[in-house]
């Protein structure tokens, strides 16, 4: 059967940034989830935001495959995402898939995400596809993006947006 999408939210961020995008009360009537990120982070480190769900940080892991120029990488890490950071060209901005099936079940949830770092002047864009695992069987309702506090900090750069999308077979 053919899935129909359905935009249930979506954000700017304004101007002067913000320390979070935060989509709350995700209607409970959908197969799966997927999330559509375009972002910039105000640090000049290579950039992360990290998914929280329902406000949680614990048990979550993933293993990414990260690549770009001439360097490839594999490693564990918990549901970052890349982003484009400020010492980028100016006005560039990642962009990010987030895909979440079964977000209502009582079970695990496994989740896939592919994601970029573009770089118009050609001096550093990365790429990445990760595999996502939550080790909660309670149904998503609350999905938050942050800045890495692990990272060099900084807030998500005014004029990135997501949009949350319910997926429903027909």
């Amino acid at each position: 059967m053919a899935a129909t999408y359905k935009a249930i939210a979506a954000v700017e961020v304004p101007v002067g940034g913000a320390a979070t995008i935060d989509f709350q009360n995700i209607p409970q009537t959908y197969t799966d989830l997927v999330l559509l990120i375009s972002s910039r982070e105000e640090t000049a480190a290579t950039a992360t935001l990290v998914l929280e769900m329902n406000g949680l940080t614990t048990n979550r892991n993933e293993i990414k495959l990260q690549g770009g120029a001439s360097v490839t990488s594999s490693s564990t890490s918990d549901f970052q995402i890349l982003t484009t950071p400020s010492n980028y060209a100016a006005s560039t901005f990642g962009s990010t898939t987030f895909y979440i099936p079964n977000y209502t079940s009582n079970a695990n949830k496994s989740m896939s995400s592919e994601s970029t770092a573009n770089d118009a002047t050609g001096t550093g864009s990365l790429q990445r596809i990760t595999a996502h695992k939550w080790a909660n069987t309670s149904a998503i309702t609350r999905i938050t993006l942050k800045p890495n506090p692990g990272g060099s900090g900084g807030d998500i750069n005014e004029y990135s947006s997501a949009t949350l999308y319910g997926i429903k077979k027909d």
